[in-house]
């Protein structure tokens, strides 16, 4: 069982405390209620202008009040070259918004007592030992904590958040040596590429660090990442339709959009089983805003983590407030965004219960500030039109 001392002294450690688990069960709700035709119709209008301001393919949001799905929409092409018409129901490369799902499988593990956030990851009597090399590591690797890693503060391997080119930055592992295997980077990683800081000082977001933290999954429950984290995660929410991707054109799951670049990249030149655990899964916007309702402090639907675990996968750290442990925090609210070859996503999920996914099947790096920020403040504004959900500003 979860030791609810060593949480709650980990929480305070980390930071300010955000609102999750019992404390956000006192938050005044947005109640669960559809929006009417004529605000419907707005709604819908809103989203088909953004597809075609920007070109996007296609694009697919859904909003949750209360627990419950109360709106979903699309606009455009699961696949523009046979015009296929895009679906709730299709899914998508979710990329970095696979890391809350990587969180709460982590979490899921410390509640059962098989795991601490305080572990070392590498070297002697480490979580992973010498699986992937034994020492001498470049600097500092032997620090690393699960801690450190849940929250970008790993003091390295960093991928640049504000680039407008593809790959994000070779300072990022997870981007170069495509002909090695997933094992052969990570032991090329922690012996060639130094952290530029010791563990817990700096906040550097780093989708190696969530890696790492699938492979720590793997060691501890002897399962493969993917199948641990549908049979205690996935299918607890109701959704076993979320897997792991594939990499190529041929390799789409059934009901997966096609992904569309017209930047002269190849959005199907990348391994995504190779990174599983930090941008691997797929799904639907509303199975993403489903799985947020079961790890949002809320009784309805009932979720898969205690409500001291959530407090603390929800507090930010001292070297970053704003970052908690799988997403960004600012006053309780929680939000990320992601983005692979020819796709992009958002997601947002307030303290008043509601919450909203966008995901699109297409991504300009050359405007990405502006792509990217209409897609994912769209559903902001939507919920300003409509009355039932407008008072959580």
């Amino acid at each position: 069982m979860l030791r609810r001392r060593t949480l709650l002294q980990g929480a305070a450690a980390g930071g300010v405390m955000a609102a999750g688990g019992a404390g956000a069960a006192r938050a005044q709700l947005v109640p669960a209620v559809a929006p009417t035709a004529d605000e419907r119709a707005v709604l819908n209008g809103m989203l088909e202008a953004t597809v075609r301001k920007h070109g996007i393919p296609g694009a697919s949001v859904a909003i949750a009040a209360s627990g419950r799905i109360v709106y979903q929409h699309t606009a455009g092409y699961a696949d523009r070259s046979s015009r296929e018409t895009l679906t709730s129901d299709h899914l998508f490369r979710i990329a970095d918004l696979s890391h809350p799902i990587t969180a709460a499988a982590i979490f899921t593990l410390v509640e059962q007592g098989k795991l601490r956030l305080d572990e070392t990851v590498f070297g002697p009597g480490s979580r992973l030992g010498s699986d992937f090399g034994a020492p001498p590591y470049a600097p500092f690797v032997e620090e690393i904590s699960i801690e450190h890693l849940l929250t970008h503060t790993a003091g390295g391997w960093r991928s640049d958040l504000r680039t407008t080119k593809w790959p994000k930055t070779a300072n990022d592992p997870l981007f170069a040596h495509a002909e090695m295997s997933r094992a052969e980077l990570i032991a090329w990683t922690i012996k060639n590429v130094p952290l530029v800081n010791p563990p817990g000082r700096v906040w550097l977001y780093s989708t190696f660090g969530y890696c790492l933290l699938g492979r720590v999954i793997e060691k501890v429950t002897g399962q493969s990442y993917e199948s641990f984290v549908r049979s205690q995660i996935l299918e607890r929410c109701g959704l076993p339709g979320i897997r792991i991707g594939g990499s190529t054109r041929a390799e789409r799951a059934a009901g997966e959009v096609v992904y569309h670049s017209d930047e002269g990249y190849d959005p199907y030149d990348i391994d995504l089983p190779r990174m599983d655990s930090h941008c691997g899964w797929i799904a639907s916007p509303s199975d993403v805003v489903r799985f947020l309702t079961h790890v949002d402090g809320f009784p309805n639907p009932p979720d898969v983590l205690q409500p001291d675990t959530l407090r603390v996968m929800n507090t930010g750290s001292k070297v970053n407030p704003a970052y908690a442990k799988g997403w960004f925090v600012n006053f309780g609210n929680r939000h990320l965004h992601g983005g692979l070859y020819g796709s992009t996503g958002g997601m947002s999920y307030r303290t008043t219960g509601i919450g909203w996914v966008t995901m699109a099947n297409g991504r300009r790096y050359a405007e990405k500030k502006s792509y990217d920020g209409d897609l994912h403040l769209l559903p902001v504004e939507m919920v300003k039109k409509v009355k039932a959900w407008s008072q959580w500003r």
